[in-house]
């Protein structure tokens, strides 16, 4: 079973919820820019668009194509439909969200802990995805080169995440007038 992949909310909501498949940069461009009046201008956009579908090409959950027109056009992959994806909102969202949670103290220390507590999930699924990429890596050497791109990907989310646990952890263990978890 893949754990769930988070992309960005308005990227999500178009391959997801509309459910687009075989589009272009523009496409998408558009399809974003009717929704969301506030993205800006449409260079900026198409730069957005372009940086996220590179992300989901990198991934694999999306494969280059190029339609009769010669246009270079997008395709979700096999993997992409056997994934589960949820969004992931703006950090503008989540800021202005958290300004107004923080009227109390102990909201923010409830934060706090909501978020030491997703950090260490995602890194236990991390450091297990870790294992797994080490186990293929042995059982197959002749795909060890394939494989260990996944595994670094896999290391670096780990560094990550443990560095976020430590912030966050530390921010916990010394909140003034709460106990830690």
């Amino acid at each position: 079973m893949i754990a769930s992949v988070a992309i960005n909310e308005h990227i999500f909501n178009l391959l997801i919820k509309k459910g687009l498949d075989h589009f272009s940069v523009t496409d998408l461009r558009d399809e974003l820019m009717n929704e969301n009046q506030d993205l800006g201008d449409g260079s900026e956009a198409r730069k957005f668009v372009y940086r996220q579908l590179l992300r989901l090409v990198e991934k694999g959950y999306l494969e280059k194509t190029s339609r009769t027109s010669g246009k270079m056009a997008y395709r979700k992959t096999e993997l992409f439909f056997k994934t589960t994806f949820k969004p992931r909102l703006s950090r503008k969202k989540i800021s202005k969200a958290s300004r107004e949670e923080l009227s109390s103290e102990n909201a923010f220390s409830a934060i706090l802990k909501s978020e030491l507590a997703r950090y260490e999930a995602e890194l236990s699924i991390t450091l297990r995805e870790m294992d797994k990429y080490q186990s293929l890596m042995s059982s197959y050497p002749e795909q060890a080169e394939f494989i260990s791109k996944f595994f670094v990907d896999a290391r670096e989310r780990a560094k990550d995440l443990q560095g976020d646990i430590e912030a966050v952890n530390n921010l916990v263990m010394h909140y003034p007038g709460v106990s830690s978890c």
